[in-house]
């Protein structure tokens, strides 16, 4: 046993959790025990928004930091992008933003530029935001989401998005040349099946993006029963760089690239912290004004980019790209 007696102090399911985890140093999972039924798992997501839609910023520095992202993907992915030649000149100030250059990548969800007519999935695609970058980009995009409000929002953005999970929608073998999952894995009852059919559908030399939180990471560390990458009783597995790796060779998976990441850090302290404040307080949340946590979260992002440099796998995130044997 990891922890136990934990409340959602999130979204405030009722309920009483525990995690356990494996005593094997190599793997080092954490889960959740019991995990609720996959027929109820649902009740835990009745105030669990994927649609809300942030208002857009047109700030003089949010125009510059785009610019300089555009300047990141034409160096980086070979993206042909229209207009804005001159970005690559602002290419360096993505550097200086508190999520470095993983921030940047996350725009294009870690893909390199397609070839004509390539096609992306996208599981847990919310309210279509990202997908409609990834249409712009030059991607056919698809999406499938649990969540019915965002699915509606997603189709009002003119994109194809469907209701249910992928094993609904039982796409024909080698159809995707990209499948992105953003924050998914760790909420599905069977991984590996999950990913087993990921290699299924996606062609040869197709290309698999996984983001979750790293069980072994310095939020984790410090914040403990409190960090939010716990998030019970919606997360049922914390995975760490080895058994996430272990779960996608399990599922056929050969050619892959695994790193960590500080893209998530100002979420996870500001959350975490407010967390840890709730459960001190009985609920009543008090203590550090919101402006000095977030600016707290922001140098502590930083702090933790130049970490990974020493070590390497303390990243908030894990990003696994994986690749489908030609």
């Amino acid at each position: 046993m990891l922890y136990a007696g934990l409340h959602d102090d999130y979204h405030g399911v009722p309920g009483a959790w525990t995690f356990t985890q494996c005593q094997n140093r190599d793997c080092r999972m954490v889960w959740l025990d019991p995990m609720p039924l996959e027929e109820d798992i649902g009740l835990a997501y009745r105030v669990y928004q994927t649609h809300t839609v942030a208002p857009p910023t047109t700030s003089f520095l949010r125009r510059l930091y785009d610019a300089a992202i555009d300047g990141h993907l034409r160096r980086k992915f070979r993206y042909r992008l229209a207009g804005r030649p001159w970005s690559r000149l602002l290419e360096p100030l993505v550097y200086l933003h508190p999520g470095g250059p993983a921030e940047a990548q996350s725009r294009a969800m870690f893909l390199g530029r397609p070839q004509a007519g390539a096609r992306l999935l996208d599981l847990g695609c919310g309210n279509g935001q990202a997908l409609a970058v990834m249409l712009a980009l030059g991607w056919q995009v698809e999406g499938i989401d649990t969540d019915p409000d965002a699915v509606e929002i997603a189709r009002r953005r003119g994109l194809t998005v469907h209701l249910g999970t992928l094993a609904d929608r039982r796409y024909p073998e080698d159809h995707f040349d990209a499948i992105y999952m953003n924050h998914v894995i760790e909420h599905v009852h069977q991984p590996i099946e999950l990913l087993a059919e990921c290699h299924r559908i996606l062609k040869p030399g197709g290309v698999l993006v996984v983001l979750t939180p790293n069980g072994a990471s310095w939020g984790h560390r410090d914040f403990g029963k409190d960090w939010v990458g716990l998030d019970p009783p919606r997360h049922l597995y914390v995975f760490r760089v080895a058994n996430l790796t272990a779960c996608v060779r399990a599922a056929g998976f050969e050619q892959l690239r695994v790193r960590t990441i500080a893209r998530w850090v100002r979420f996870v302290v500001v959350m975490s912290e407010t967390i840890r404040r709730r459960r001190s307080t009985g609920g009543y949340d008090a203590g550090l004004p919101r402006r000095f946590l977030r600016s707290r979260a922001i140098w502590r992002q930083f702090g933790e980019r130049f970490a990974l440099l020493l070590r390497p796998r303390i990243g908030e995130e894990i990003v696994l790209v994986a690749s489908k044997r030609r």
